[in-house]
């Protein structure tokens, strides 16, 4: 049976009102519920983050936290919140549009999640690990990396010490 995905989210949040978060957090309830407060009537909330809690072993479900949080307080996409403008046009600067670029492979990842970062040209770190050891799907023997700690990832630091 299909549920939608919040009615879902909002199910497993039940199984946490704030004493069995500070029972796992040791933070007091009583903070926990002044903070959701000062939230709910601060609004609107914005998220943004780079390379702060981004760096960390727990980044996706932080990351995930955050969004729904702005996202449940009716901030997305709404003044004073994150708001999406639309970007001004501009000829495209990453080369995608080159002939040369037309006949390279695609993407780290790209048959295995063609709705994940790999569509947008980014790949994840597993994948580039196993292009460098294995040489699938490709071989791979040069990165140029911006931002990013390839060594970090926690699910693929016995593949790291590999290389």
């Amino acid at each position: 049976m299909c549920h939608p995905a919040f009615e879902l989210y909002a199910r497993l949040c039940r199984h946490y009102p704030p004493e069995a978060v500070e029972a796992i957090c040791r933070i007091p309830h009583a903070q926990i519920e002044e903070a959701a407060r000062l939230i709910w009537h601060a609004r609107p909330v914005s998220y943004y983050a780079w390379s702060g809690h981004e760096q960390h072993a727990n980044v996706t479900q932080t990351a995930r936290a955050m969004s729904l949080l702005y996202a449940l307080t009716g901030c997305f996409d709404m003044p004073g919140g994150n708001v999406l403008f639309p970007a001004p046009p501009a000829a495209p600067i990453t080369g995608e549009d080159l002939p040369s670029a037309k006949g390279m492979a695609r993407t780290l990842g790209f048959a295995e999640h063609p709705l994940g970062p790999a569509r947008w040209g980014y790949f994840l770190t597993c994948d580039l690990y196993r292009a460098i050891l294995e040489g699938k799907p490709y071989p791979v023997r040069a990165v140029i990396g911006f931002g990013a700690n390839m060594l970090w990832p926690m699910p693929t630091a016995g593949m790291a010490a590999r290389l």
